[in-house]
Formats: structure tokens, sequence, C-alpha cells
């Protein structure tokens, strides 16, 4: 084979290609065809861990949106009770008024 079939090989995908006349380069071949091997498989690696740390971002992110909704839930839960409570007194409050003028009233027409 010569350099044209290697030319072609090329183009067809490989990344490198020895002439049986240039064997000094197998070993500067073989050493970067692992170091590209070593890269890939980390960048790989990287990317599982990137999609793995996202899975996780998602879900922390929805369970802090859900405690989130929970403390609203209970904050607005507090804010009524506590505006219920104020109501309740100061309708006691008027009724123990309005009672006290009716028989302030009634004591005068008497």
């Amino acid at each position: 084979m010569g350099e044209d079939r290697a030319i072609e090989t090329l183009k067809h995908g490989a990344t490198d290609y020895i002439l049986k006349d240039n064997l000094s380069r197998l070993v500067p071949s073989v050493n970067r065809a692992l170091r590209e091997l070593r890269e890939k498989m980390e960048h790989k690696q990287a990317d599982e861990e990137l999609k793995e740390s996202q899975k996780r971002l998602r879900h922390l992110s929805s369970e802090l949106m859900a405690a989130q909704e929970k403390e609203r839930k209970r904050i607005a839960g507090e804010l009524h009770d506590s505006v219920a409570s104020s109501l309740g007194a100061i309708k006691f409050s008027i009724e123990k008024i309005l009672d006290q003028e009716e028989e302030n009233k009634r004591t005068r027409q008497n």
C-alpha cells in the first residue's frame, strides 16, 4: 500500500497510518493513540459526572421549592390564626361596648 491508500484510509476515519518503510513512527503513533483514548475516556467521565451533578441539582432545587412552599403555608396559617384571633377579640370588645351602651340607655330611661 502506498501514500494514496493511507490518505484514503485517513479520509474514512483513521487517525494515523504508518507505512512499512517508516516503522519508526509506530511508538509515537501508539503513544498518541493511547493519549487520545485516555482524553476521550476522561471527557466521557466528566460528561457523566456533569449529568449526575445536574440531576442532583434538579433534585435539590425541587426539594428547596417544596420546603419554601411548606414554609409559606405555615406562615400563612400563623398569620390567619393571628388575624382571626385579633378580629375575634375586637368583635368581643365591640359587643361589650354595645352592651354597655344599651345598659346605660336603659338605666337613663328609667
